[in-house]
């Protein structure tokens, strides 16, 4: 299970502060994780926009400015999914989709553009 930690709260506002590019701080943890994936899109689901793949827990993530609101998902990827997910010549057990549904927590967040 994945804890996400900062942001902590649901849904986040984003005010004119930011103008194309916004920083999203983030601290998350997943006790059997090997690296997280995270994307960012209109409804939450993919297609996605933007995203990318880390193996640290915390850091700073940036995000195109959008209009309404949009989603930010974070995948916690045990080894078999981060070696199928993350390389470019993948090695790994995970054999298809269906083997992604056990090997990977989700959390999410909302944002509010404004």
């Amino acid at each position: 299970m994945i804890d996400l930690r900062e942001p902590a709260q649901d849904t986040l506002v984003f005010t004119d502060v930011c103008t194309l590019l916004c920083t999203l701080p983030y601290r998350w943890y997943a006790p059997d994780a090997a690296a997280y994936w995270y994307f960012h899109s209109e409804n939450g689901a993919l297609p996605f926009s933007e995203g990318g793949s880390t193996r640290d827990t915390s850091g700073v993530i940036h995000l195109q400015r959008r209009q309404g609101i949009s989603h930010v998902t974070v995948l916690a990827l045990d080894p078999h999914a981060a070696a199928f997910l993350t390389a470019t010549d993948p090695n790994s057990s995970v054999s298809g989709v269906f083997g992604l549904f056990g090997a990977a927590s989700r959390a999410e967040r909302w944002i509010s553009w404004q």
